[in-house]
């Protein structure tokens, strides 16, 4: 688990992950880097209150001409669960060339120990309808020890 000092700009606290999720997006790689804490700003409910942010990176770098097309066909899905119950939403982030990151809201309670990370791939129709998804990996990461566990 990094320290604060190690952590990025603003994240009270960030574990690396550094796992090659293999060509999910087209022949590109998803590499999940790093689950860093932020404050939730537009949360007014609370001044303690937090979010999760899952940074990745493709690899090689989307191309101009498919940062410019219809993105839907690439697009890779993240469900996460943790060990008490907790309901999550990680359908937001943003997307660049060299990769992005997912939002996870909110972030894991104090009394959850592990957060499990799901990668899938989405089943569309040929209208582009979600059908579905593929589970790809598992990842499992102690909040305590900030281990990561790829079980298999």
């Amino acid at each position: 688990m990094n320290d604060s000092a190690e952590a990025p700009l603003g994240s009270t606290r960030s574990i690396p992950i550094d796992f090659d999720a293999g060509p999910i997006v087209g022949d590109h790689r998803v590499i999940l880097r790093a689950l860093s804490w932020f404050p939730d700003l537009l949360d007014e409910s609370s001044d303690t209150s937090e979010y999760l942010d899952l940074s990745y990176s493709f690899e090689p770098p989307l191309t101009e001409e498919e940062r410019m097309s219809d993105f839907l066909w690439k697009v890779w899905m993240l469900e996460v669960r943790d060990d008490v119950g907790t309901d999550y939403d990680s359908s937001t982030g943003g997307l660049g060339p060299f990769g992005g990151d997912r939002e996870i809201h909110p972030a894991p309670p104090t009394g959850a120990a592990s957060l499990t990370l799901s990668i899938a791939t989405p089943s569309r129709s040929p209208d582009g309808e979600l059908r579905g998804s593929r589970l790809v990996e598992q990842i499992l990461v102690d909040l305590r020890t900030g281990q990561v566990v790829v079980p298999g």
